[in-house]
């Protein structure tokens, strides 16, 4: 720690023998919040190695109790991974930037792939929260004790999602005393914007782990949009007794409805049951209810025309806003790859109809169309036609995506649960 100090104080003495005196109390703060950066990795490193080295290999060496085998992997998740890359690469990197700082940009942004086994962990969070339960006060707080350890091991289990949250802070911070001071900081200011979205889809897994109750494939529904909390009734429920909390998440293929569940005593956060949902193909959206600015309608058809709807109720005119923007480019491409699988059938049809008149095989370059086949549309994607309610008024707000951190700053995401660690 005391050279990692002395590399921090060698930064300003060089710029000061260049002659370069100008923002020298910001380049000072730069270097001191990257001398924070490297010690609470250092700090993390050795959390980490307690998991480890410690609780795994204890376990692994004894052995666990009979009503646990099978269970104990989960407990830890990909850990071990997320160790052994911090320890053997990324705390050195960080090092490095001691002493050139402007390699900490382009470093987050060549990791952002590898920094993505933080999703990973976070998804399986909330099933080893649930399994540590039921161990907590007995098998683990033995081992605990035996290993001399002061955290408990819900504490360390939490440590990689506080990292990746400060990660984010720091690098703010950074881009900051960076900007007062005229540094050149394009690479940094992409760096924030990586380590927003990461922390965004480690936030979204944890929620999607908690979902009890869904029978489908949540993988197969697609990214995770959006993700906020509605007070939900049908058209006629406008009494405040007929709105339901409901907790929403926007997929690209569906629309889930779930339940907030209580906290349970032992687990981080609390779960979702679910209750009901939309597919996106049979989704139909009403912008605005009359007297409401802050209420939308989404619609659900089912094969046979009968209509669905599910008022929702958001907590302001922002979450509103940024909801049905999502959802009205969501139907806009919908719409848009209908209309190229229509365009492909009409050439196809006027081609082969030409072609019987004039006795010649004419052909397109995207082929003959034949009935009963799956066909990509003109751009190469496959465009199957869909039963979509067609909105009346689907006006774009483009001044909403001037949002640097887009829409997951007003919805889906809350950290509120996470208390910071250094």
């Amino acid at each position: 720690r005391e050279e990692a100090r002395q590399q921090a104080q060698e930064g300003p003495r060089r710029e000061e023998e260049q002659g370069d005196n100008r923002g020298l109390p910001e380049r000072l703060g730069r270097l001191v919040i990257l001398l924070e950066l490297v010690e609470t990795e250092r700090e993390y490193v050795r959390d980490l190695c307690v998991l480890v080295e410690g609780y795994m290999s204890k376990m692994a060496e004894e052995g666990v109790p009979d009503d646990m085998k099978g269970k104990d992997k989960i407990v830890f998740g990909n850990i071990h991974q997320i160790y052994v890359w911090h320890k053997d690469f990324f705390l050195g990197e960080l090092e490095k930037c001691l002493e050139d700082p402007d390699r900490l940009g382009p470093l987050f942004l060549k990791q952002e792939r590898k920094l993505n086994m933080y999703i990973t962990y976070c998804q399986n969070k909330s099933k080893s929260e649930h399994i540590v339960s039921e161990y907590m006060d007995t098998y683990f707080e033995d081992l605990r004790q035996r290993l001399g350890q002061r955290l408990q091991i819900t504490e360390l289990l939490l440590k990689p999602v506080q990292r990746i949250l400060k990660y984010q802070l720091l690098l703010k911070d950074l881009l900051k005393h960076s900007k007062k001071a005229g540094l050149e900081s394009v690479d940094l200011e992409r760096a924030v914007k990586v380590m927003c979205i990461v922390p965004k889809r480690c936030n979204d897994m944890m929620n999607i782990g908690r979902l009890q109750g869904f029978d489908g494939k949540i993988a197969a529904q697609g990214r995770l949009l959006l993700q906020d909390t509605f007070m939900v009734s049908d058209p006629e429920g406008v009494l405040l007794g007929r709105m339901k909390e409901r907790r929403v998440f926007l997929f690209e293929q569906l629309v889930i409805f779930s339940k907030p569940l209580d906290q349970q005593a032992g687990l981080g956060l609390p779960g979702f049951l679910y209750k009901n949902s939309i597919k996106v193909s049979c989704l139909g959206l009403e912008e605005s209810v009359e007297g409401d600015p802050c209420k939308f309608i989404l619609t659900s058809r089912s094969p046979g025309g009968a209509l669905e709807s599910f008022v929702l109720h958001s907590s302001h005119l922002g979450v509103r806003e940024v909801w049905t923007l999502q959802i009205q480019q969501i139907l806009g491409s919908q719409r848009n790859c209908l209309s190229e699988y229509q365009n492909h059938v009409e050439t196809s049809t006027f081609v082969e109809a030409g072609s019987a008149v004039s006795g010649s095989s004419l052909t397109t370059g995207e082929g003959n169309f034949q009935s009963g086949h799956n066909h990509s549309g003109p751009q190469g994607g496959s465009c199957r036609p869909s039963r979509i309610p067609q909105p009346a008024r689907l006006h774009l707000r483009p001044h909403l995506g001037s949002d640097p951190e887009g829409p997951s700053r007003i919805s889906g995401m809350n950290y509120r649960h996470v208390k910071m660690s250094s």
